[in-house]
C-alpha cells in the first residue's frame, strides 16, 4: 500500500502509544490504509506532513514497479469484451441482473441523485471548515489533507466530545467481548477458545461456536499485522456450510492491528461488528449447497446482515455507557456529508469503469487518470476538496476483491438494513408480539404447493413490481396469493390453488431469495413451513401430495417481516 517516511518531531498530536507503533529501529513510517484519507490525518498538527500523507495516499500505484493502471485497463476491457460476447450491453448489466437490483437504471436511479445530494451537504461542510481553518492558519489555504483534522477539531469544539476520553470502553479485548456477547443474546451462540486448535497464522484465535442444539461451527479471529498480509478488514469462510457434504462452517475475521495496539477507535468498533455480521452470516448458514451457503448471495444483498450487525455496537451498555452513547451519536451525525460523498463517488466510479463500452476504454495506463476525472465529471461529482475515497488505481474492491460494479451494494443494503433494525426494536423485546399473533401456539403451520405455479406467478408478479418491493406470500382458504405491495395497493397479485393445514398466514420474501430457493428444490411440490416464533421459514421440496420430504431450501438470511 505505500507509507511516509517522517520524523519524530513530525508526530505532534499523536499519542505516546500512537507513535510507538510508528517506529522502527529509530524511524518513523506511517503505512497508507487502503482508503484515500488516511485515519492518522485526523490528529497531525503540522499541515504538511497532512498534505504529504495525502499525496502519497492519491498518488500510489501510478508509477513504478507497483503502478496499476495498465493491468486496471486490461481487466476493463476484458470484462466489457466478455459481456459484448454474452449478449450484455457491458459488465455492470450482468452483475446487475444476477444481483437484487436487476438493472444498471435501478441502481443509477438510487446512486446518482444520492451522491449528488451528498456532495452538495458536503460542500456546504466544507465552508464551514475553511472559515475555521481561516480562524487557525490566517492566509493558509484550506485544502482536502486538513479536511479530517478540522472536522475532528470542530468536533470536539461543538459537542464536548473528544473520542480519546472513550480509550478505558474501547480497549480491544473489552470490545470482542461485546461483539461475542451481542451474538450470544441475538442468536444463542456461545463462544469456547481452543487453545489446542492452531489458526492458519501465529497469533490467530480459534473458537468452538455452540447454540442450544449443538456445535455449530468453528470462528477464527486473526487480529494481528504481519508483512505478508493484505491490509483492511475483511471475513472469509475457509469450509462453507452444506448438509449435502454434512460440513460445518469454518470462519474467519480478519483485521490489521499492530501487536501494540491496547485501544481502537469507534470507527473500528463499528468495523469489527461489521465484520462479525459477516461471520455470522456464514456461522449461521443452513443450506443444501455449499454454493448457496452464507456469504455466498449477490454483492449488493451480502452487506445486509453485516450492516445490521453495525447497529449492536450502540446498545448502551454493550460498548458504551448510555450517557457516551449519546454525545458519540450527536458528535458522528456531524460531517455526514462529506462521509457518505467520499463513498458514493467511488460507488459512480465503479459503475463508469463498468458501464462504458469497450470502444470508449482506456486503450493505456496513461489514459486512466483522465478517464476517472470524466467519469465523475459526468455527474457533476469533480471536487478537489471532497475525493473518492478510492481512486481508480488503489480500488482493490472492485480489481481483485470481487466488488466489480457491486461497490454501490452497500447503499443498496442499508434499506433492507434499515428495514431489520426496524423489525428487532418492533419485535425483539422478549415477547416477539407481532409474531406471536400469527402463532398462538407451538403448532407449525404448513402450506403445500405447486412449485412451477408459484414460480410463474412469483416472476410475473415481480416484472410488475417496483424494485426493492418484497413478495408477499398469503396463504388462506386452500390457495395462496402473491402480491407486490399490500391491499388496494398491491401492484401486482396472482392467486393459484394451495393445500394449508392451519391457520391463515402472510409472510414477506425478497423475491430473489425466494425464486432462488424455488428453483434449487427441483422438485414438482413445495411444502412451506412456518414454525413458532423466531424460527426460520422453511420450504420443502415434495415429490407429491402425500410424500416424504424430499430437497430443502431454508429462508433465514435475514429476519422475515410477517403480517398480521
Amino acid at each position: 500500500a505505500g507509507g511516509l517516511e517522517v520524523a519524530e518531531d513530525e508526530l505532534e498530536g499523536l499519542t505516546e502509544e500512537e507513535k510507538a507503533a510508528l517506529e522502527t529501529d529509530g524511524a518513523y513510517r506511517i503505512e497508507l490504509v487502503n482508503t484515500t484519507q488516511q485515519p492518522l490525518a485526523a490528529k497531525l498538527a503540522d499541515a504538511s506532513v497532512r498534505r504529504r500523507l495525502l499525496a502519497s495516499s492519491m498518488n500510489r500505484a501510478l508509477s513504478g514497479e507497483f503502478d496499476t493502471r495498465g493491468l486496471i485497463v486490461e481487466i476493463a476491457r476484458l470484462r466489457a469484451e466478455r459481456a459484448t460476447l454474452l449478449g450484455y450491453p457491458n459488465h455492470a448489466a450482468i452483475v446487475a441482473e444476477s444481483g437484487t437490483a436487476k438493472s444498471t437504471d435501478a441502481i443509477l436511479d438510487m446512486l446518482v441523485p444520492l451522491a449528488q445530494a451528498a456532495l452538495a451537504k458536503a460542500r456546504e461542510e466544507g465552508e464551514e471548515l475553511r472559515a475555521r481553518y481561516a480562524e487557525l492558519n490566517p492566509g493558509s489555504e484550506f485544502t482536502a489533507a486538513d479536511w479530517t483534522f478540522v472536522e475532528a477539531l470542530l468536533r470536539r469544539e461543538r459537542f464536548d466530545f473528544d473520542e480519546a476520553d472513550l480509550g478505558e470502553f474501547l480497549q480491544v479485548d473489552k470490545v470482542l467481548d461485546a461483539v461475542y456477547a451481542a451474538a450470544g443474546e441475538l442468536y444463542g451462540l456461545t463462544f469456547k477458545l481452543r487453545d489446542d486448535l492452531v489458526g492458519h497464522a501465529p497469533g490467530a484465535q480459534t473458537y468452538e461456536v455452540h447454540d442450544d442444539d449443538g456445535l455449530v461451527g468453528l470462528f477464527v479471529m486473526d487480529f494481528w499485522a504481519r508483512p505478508t498480509k493484505n491490509g483492511g478488514a475483511w471475513m472469509t469462510n475457509l469450509v462453507d456450510q452444506a448438509h449435502e457434504t454434512g460440513d460445518l462452517p469454518i470462519v474467519t475475521n480478519n483485521c490489521n492491528y499492530t501487536p501494540a495496539t491496547t485501544t481502537i477507535s469507534w470507527d473500528d468498533v463499528i468495523t469489527m461488528f461489521h465484520e462479525f455480521g459477516h461471520a455470522l452470516h456464514g456461522l449461521l448458514a443452513d443450506t443444501r449447497y455449499a454454493g448457496m451457503s452464507g456469504t455466498n448471495t449477490p454483492r449488493d444483498f451480502v452487506e445486509f446482515p453485516s450492516q445490521v450487525n453495525e447497529h449492536w455496537a450502540w446498545t448502551p451498555g454493550r460498548v458504551l455507557p448510555a450517557e457516551w452513547l449519546e454525545k458519540l451519536e450527536a458528535a458522528s451525525k456531524f460531517g455526514q456529508g462529506y462521509a457518505t460523498a467520499e463513498v458514493e463517488i467511488s460507488s459512480l466510479l465503479d459503475l463508469v469503469w463498468h458501464t462504458t463500452p469497450l470502444d470508449e476504454l482506456p486503450t493505456s495506463a496513461d489514459e486512466v487518470e483522465d478517464f476517472e476525472r470524466r467519469a465523475l465529471a459526468k455527474y457533476d461529482l469533480v471536487d478537489d476538496l471532497v475525493p473518492p475515497r478510492y481512486r481508480t488505481q488503489y480500488f482493490a474492491h472492485i480489481w481483485g476483491g470481487g466488488y466489480a460494479a457491486s461497490y454501490y451494494g452497500y447503499a443498496w443494503s442499508k434499506v433492507m438494513d434499515a428495514d431489520a433494525v426496524a423489525w428487532f426494536e418492533e419485535n425483539v423485546d422478549g415477547d416477539y408480539p407481532a409474531v406471536r399473533r400469527l402463532f398462538p401456539d407451538e403448532t407449525p403451520i404448513h402450506a403445500v404447493v405447486d412449485t412451477q405455479a408459484l414460480i410463474d406467478a412469483a416472476k410475473r408478479v415481480a416484472l410488475v413490481a417496483e424494485r426493492n418491493t418484497a413478495i408477499r406470500l398469503a396463504f388462506s382458504e386452500g390457495q395462496v396469493v402473491l402480491a407486490a405491495g399490500q391491499g388496494d395497493d398491491a401492484q401486482a397479485s396472482e392467486s393459484i390453488e394451495a393445500r394449508l393445514e392451519g391457520e391463515d398466514i402472510m409472510v414477506a420474501f425478497n423475491p430473489h431469495f425466494l425464486l432462488d430457493g424455488l428453483g434449487a428444490l427441483d422438485t414438482p411440490f413445495v411444502r412451506f413451513s412456518f414454525p413458532p416464533p423466531n424460527k426460520p421459514v422453511e420450504f420443502t421440496g415434495q415429490k407429491d401430495l402425500e410424500g416424504d420430504d424430499d430437497r430443502s431450501y431454508r429462508y433465514l438470511l435475514v429476519p422475515i417481516r410477517f403480517a398480521a
